[in-house]
């Protein structure tokens, strides 16, 4: 991964995040026929969604093998375990976060990212993030299915924002609430040929905690 990045702050850089989750709700409408009157709040749901899924893949973490989730063809969230060469020392769990197959075909073919089928873990996410928006954030959303679409719909449109910002002198980097961070980079080509986009993604500092928070295991 490039050494140097443009980065964006969720957080911090609202216009620019504005600007993603106005194009999340113009595909919502346009794919899902979801009318989400208030853009801003596409982001809140995309963050606990997220949170949730990391939750997911952290409580289900195994010293066995490594849990990982399939996010929507969008990215692949999941959990090692590495055992530490001093005998009397403990293990450790590691998050990582790689870009799933629809990022990559975007980025590299300039795919357009289209629907597909959620599978059951995705909406039982889906189920436990419309729980909490309701009861911790007052947003009311009447189906499941609706949660993981807007979700979806910002990633998406995130992704495709990276691509708008690429440059080939430094990556170009999106900070999604301390949870990941994901981005594009440019890989020069050996000798005289054209060099390439790349995705990246890696956990953010919220998404160590988690894992490293919680010590539910499966044996």
């Amino acid at each position: 991964m490039a050494a140097k990045a443009k980065l964006i702050e969720i957080r911090e850089d609202e216009g620019k995040i504005l600007k993603i989750c106005e194009n999340a709700q113009t595909r919502l409408k346009n794919d899902d026929k979801i009318d989400a009157t208030y853009a801003p709040g596409i982001a809140t749901v995309a963050y606990v969604y997220l949170r949730e899924a990391i939750n997911h893949v952290s409580a289900n973490k195994s010293v066995e093998e490594e849990t990982e989730l399939d996010l929507m063809g969008l990215l692949t969230l999941g959990v090692s375990y590495r055992e530490n060469d001093e005998a009397e020392k403990e293990g450790n769990f590691t998050p990582f976060v790689r870009p799933g197959r629809d990022f990559e075909l975007l980025v590299k073919e300039g795919k357009v990212i289209e629907k597909s089928e959620n599978s059951k873990e995705v909406m039982k996410i889906g189920e436990i993030a419309q729980k909490i928006l309701k009861n911790d954030r007052g947003i009311d959303i009447a189906e499941t299915w609706v949660v993981v679409a807007m979700a979806r719909a910002f990633f998406i449109e995130a992704m495709t924002f990276l691509m708008e910002e690429r440059s080939t002198e430094e990556a170009v980097e999106l900070n999604a609430m301390q949870l990941i961070d994901i981005g594009i980079e440019y890989q020069p080509a050996e000798g005289e040929g054209e060099g390439t986009y790349v995705p990246y993604a890696r956990p953010g500092q919220e998404f160590k905690l988690l894992v490293k928070d919680d010590d539910t295991t499966e044996e």
